[in-house]
């Protein structure tokens, strides 16, 4: 199975839904800003909130209440 940074690189996509939780919601922050810097590597990401580039649109729509992810540049991802 593809992961999905590969797939999105293949159709070319202009933007991303996330529909979800705050860890969802989260993910597709951190996938818009891989496939905008060409990098499928998370650590590059790290830091994300001083990045003014470019990133793919992202349209977050939460399904659970009270973790604020879609109202926010930030995300948390820990990568064991």
């Amino acid at each position: 199975m593809k992961s999905l940074f590969t797939r999105a690189k293949q159709e070319r996509i202009d933007g991303l839904v996330s529909l979800g939780g705050g860890s969802v919601l989260d993910s597709g922050k951190a996938l818009s800003l891989m496939l905008a810097r060409d990098s499928s590597d998370l650590r590059d990401v790290e830091n994300f909130e001083i990045y003014t580039d470019r990133v793919l649109a992202h349209i977050a729509i939460p399904t659970t209440s009270g973790t604020g992810s879609e109202s926010s540049h930030s995300a948390v991802i820990k990568d064991a």
